[in-house]
């Protein structure tokens, strides 16, 4: 799982001080210059996309509850 930051452009000490204050244990990634937000089709954000293992869209789900069995699914 990735964690993707398009809101702002943080430096990368702040996603880490981000990650550690919420305990994340995926990576995150600083999309500079919008590559993936644009390889994706974003038009909004927050916006929850997963991303198989193979690195193409599986799906959009509405909420982190909907994403929670599209992750268990992907991940077997």
């Amino acid at each position: 799982m990735i964690g993707l930051a398009i809101q702002e452009k943080p430096p990368a000490e702040k996603m880490k001080e981000f990650r550690l204050k919420h305990k994340l244990t995926y990576t995150l990634l600083y999309d500079e210059g919008d590559k993936v937000i644009n390889k994706f089709g974003f038009t909004g954000i927050p916006a929850l996309v997963l991303i198989d293992k193979s690195g193409k869209y599986a799906a959009n789900p509405e909420d982190v509850n909907a994403l929670v069995p599209l992750v268990a699914k992907a991940t077997k």
